[in-house]
């Protein structure tokens, strides 16, 4: 029986979500409407089809103590320490290749660490159809999002011929401006891209060599292979390896350029938690359409998102706002501008205030 391996790309620093995710403790770590943090409910989504036995977290080492905090049941070899983000094409390969020395054929489901997905059965079911599908097709298999609104925020991803339940993927678009996007959603031939993939350890190595080889060379003499080599071993500088490989995301170096592409529909409901609005449906709501959390009281508010980790939230006669105090920052800003918080980090670093990111 093929073993299937949850890797967690928990490396992220989530700065959409600030003031509630800080560089110190990013996004991932996040408890959104539950008692486990967004990347400790990734994991458990996945089981009892992947246990934490096969369960791989690949994060920076300054996130390593949070991370273990999070993780009691993994050992220390579980949890792949990057000397520094290299997005996402250089994280799989880390895991692929640390995969490689005990289980070239075991499929690698490579999950980000910081979305919402509460249908666990309909998830576990994709999982199943996408672990067979690699395996079958040997095939590099991305989930689809059905999309429901013409969304500026996300890549997309066009179907090409139908192999089954799945399509192989035509061509990967960029995130599209909204015209675009509602041309896409009205030809229905698109998906959201999930940043979800599926494949086989040794289908993932043949892909990076063939797409970064140079990258591959390095990986290739830290890590010895299966069968022997002239490998340095894993004794060697991971951080000197790192300095040399190239920053780049597994949709540019790899998804955008194989042959062998397929895309499966994601058939349950999915959240990336992308921007501080989309906070709201997981808190409790009013009559008056006001979310909140923590010691908040509002007068004639409507359509309000409160939060509070100390201290209290008053507010009077507003409308349409996110009003957040967390640790030593407030933040207030509407809505309709949540995904534009990164304009207000680049002013505070800019002023030297990096001390509250």
């Amino acid at each position: 029986m093929t073993n299937l391996y949850l890797i967690l790309l928990a490396g992220g620093s989530g700065t959409r979500l600030w003031p509630l995710s800080r560089k110190n403790s990013p996004k991932q770590f996040l408890k959104v409407g539950s008692e486990h943090s967004l990347v400790r409910e990734t994991a458990i989504r996945c089981q009892p089809l992947i246990d934490f036995k096969n369960t791989f977290v690949v994060c920076t080492q300054d996130q390593s103590a949070l991370m273990k905090n999070d993780f009691p049941e993994l050992n220390d070899e579980q949890f792949l320490l990057e000397p520094e983000g290299k997005n996402t094409a250089a994280a799989i390969a880390l895991a692929a290749y640390h995969l490689n020395k005990v289980d070239p054929e075991g499929i690698m489901v490579v999950l980000p660490a910081d979305h919402k997905i509460l249908q666990k059965e309909k998830f576990q079911q994709v999982l199943q159809e996408a672990s067979s599908l690699a395996q079958a097709q040997e095939a590099l298999v991305t989930l689809g999002v059905l999309p429901h609104f013409a969304a500026t925020g996300y890549g997309y991803i066009q179907k090409g011929e139908s192999i089954g339940k799945a399509f192989r993927v035509k061509q990967f678009k960029e995130k599209p401006d909204l015209e675009t996007a509602e041309k896409y959603i009205k030809s229905e031939e698109y998906f959201w891209n999930s940043g979800m993939f599926v494949w086989k350890t040794s289908n993932y190595i043949h892909e990076y060599q063939q797409h970064l080889p140079h990258d591959a060379s390095l990986f290739e003499r830290h890590f010895p292979s299966p069968l022997g080599g002239e490998g340095q071993g894993e004794g060697s500088n991971l951080s000197a390896l790192y300095s040399q490989l190239t920053s780049i995301s597994v949709d540019y170096a790899i998804l955008e350029k194989s042959k062998n592409v397929v895309v499966l529909p994601a058939r349950f409901d999915w959240d990336d938690v992308g921007s501080l609005a989309s906070l709201a449906k997981y808190f409790p709501r009013d009559e008056f359409e006001n979310s909140r959390t923590g010691q908040t009281i509002s007068k004639d508010a409507n359509n309000n998102l409160f939060i509070s980790d100390e201290g209290v939230v008053a507010c009077l006669g507003v409308e349409n706002l996110i009003v957040i105090r967390n640790k030593d920052s407030v933040l207030v800003l509407p809505k309709e501008r949540s995904e534009e918080v990164k304009i207000l980090l680049e002013e505070m670093k800019k002023k030297k205030m990096d001390v509250f990111l």
